[in-house]
């Protein structure tokens, strides 16, 4: 049995999966021969040999497998149960990697008419942080430009009000009439309703988000450059 840093066996893991990949790429399980030859018509090998050779790889790739099942298991263990402090409350490094994984930006989000809340299999992503700014911002964009249009409508309309209240001869101005005009425009004037002051909660949540998923970073590395794991191979 030995002792590892988690860091390692990650390391360590990669190797072990990518070796056991190259074994099974290059394994040779089966050839032909003439009864009359000594060698196999596939690999060139004396019959002999290339059965010691087929068993011998197969050991070796089952053998491989078990040691990744090992090494895999021993951290994800060591995940279950190792805690990280962070400002924004302790976590096991299993639910940190899963908030740091939910949390992650893809760039092919950035426009949420180009990317919905579902994917084509129906999934709900997992960035939900993310997703909601988006709408945030198209919709406070799209809300504001509504309110510019109503807004430019509404003075066009007190504007004609105007004229017909003084007619051809302008200088007779109703100074009365003018106000009822007035009150109009005043009453019926547009604005954004937004009670979460978006401007600044989008810039809030765009904050918070970004320095959880640092902060969940550096604290899991910590604790894999720290944190040991025994396997017994």
């Amino acid at each position: 049995m030995r002792e590892i840093l988690v860091i390692n066996a990650l390391n360590e893991r990669d190797l072990l999966r990518d070796r056991i990949f190259q074994q099974i790429g290059k394994m040779r399980f089966v050839d032909y021969k003439k009864q009359c030859e000594e060698r196999t018509a596939g690999m060139l090998m004396e019959e002999k040999a290339f059965c010691e050779k087929v068993k011998s790889d197969f050991q070796s790739f089952q053998d491989l497998i078990r040691n990744y099942d090992e090494i895999d298991a021993a951290i994800v263990a060591s995940n279950a149960t190792t805690i990280i402090k962070t400002k924004y409350g302790e976590y096991t490094v299993a639910a940190a990697i899963a908030q740091k994984q939910r949390l992650k930006v893809s760039s092919e989000r950035e426009n949420i008419r180009r990317t919905p809340l579902f994917d084509d299999s129906r999934t709900i992503k997992g960035d939900f942080e993310t997703e909601a700014i988006q709408l945030m911002q198209n919709q406070m964009v799209e809300v504001m430009e509504k309110v510019k249009k109503a807004q430019t409508s509404l003075e066009a309309s007190a504007e004609e009000m105007r004229n017909s209240i003084l007619g051809s001869d302008k200088a007779k101005k109703d100074a009365a009439s003018m106000a009822v005009v007035d009150e109009y425009l005043k009453t019926n004037r547009y604005k954004l309703v937004d009670p979460l002051n978006l401007t600044e909660k989008l810039a809030q949540m765009k904050t918070d988000r970004d320095a959880l998923y640092s902060e969940l970073d550096t604290a899991i590395k910590i604790s894999n450059a720290t944190t040991k794991i025994q396997v017994n191979f």
